[in-house]
């Protein structure tokens, strides 16, 4: 799914953003529209598949804030809301929204889209609802946001890499989402940004630490 994302970005990004007009192009909105309820499904009838397979409880907390995939699956969470910013933010703009309307309905939409899950956990025994996850969820919904309105910060960014696992081989686990052992989350800092301007100037820009 994170691979689908990618390529709603993608295909958002390529098409011309700036227009003569300040109103809004609803037969745009209709298609991004469109286009986002059909990957809100799609995810759902993932989440539905690899999760949702036992019955039904009282809706319930639940604290995983420790848990035996050493957090991972939190980083995850913000990493998720933080592609959903970055395609609603592009449809945001091809559809001609100003960019305050696209760079914060980007950051609450996204949000949004991830609360659903998180509302649905609570009714079922091996979850639940997790503030835990609600706290990345934020963090990856608005960070973002928070970019485009401190450029300062896009300094700093969360990317990721992944490679199948021996868990994934044997069958311990089913699919990449959940292989956590092949999974690697990477911190970037643009390090030209930090340095004085005598070594600055000598210094490649690609080459950032991670």
């Amino acid at each position: 799914m994170k691979y689908a994302l990618f390529l709603f970005i993608t295909f958002f990004s390529v098409f011309p953003q700036e227009s003569d007009t300040t109103e809004i192009k609803w037969g745009r909105v209709a298609i991004s529209g469109g286009a986002f309820i059909a990957a809100d499904l799609g995810v759902w009838f993932y989440a539905k598949q690899a999760w949702y397979k036992y019955g039904t409880v009282k809706w319930h907390t639940f604290n995983d804030w420790y848990n035996a995939k050493l957090n991972l699956d939190k980083v995850g969470h913000a990493h998720m809301t933080m592609l959903y910013n970055k395609a609603l933010y592009h449809t945001g703009k091809w559809c001609n929204l100003s960019e305050s309307e696209a760079n914060w309905s980007a950051g609450t939409l996204s949000w949004l889209m991830q609360m659903q899950i998180e509302l649905y956990d609570a009714y079922f025994e091996n979850w639940g609802f997790s503030w835990p996850d609600v706290a990345a969820n934020t963090v990856g919904a608005f960070y973002p946001s928070l970019q485009r309105e401190y450029p300062f910060l896009k300094n700093f960014n969360l990317k990721y890499s992944y490679h199948p696992s021996g868990d994934l081989r044997s069958g311990f686990v089913n699919d990449f989402v959940n292989d956590y052992e092949g999974t690697t989350y990477w911190l970037t800092i643009n390090v030209d940004e930090f340095l004085p301007e005598s070594i600055s100037e000598y210094y490649p820009d690609w080459l950032d630490i991670a």
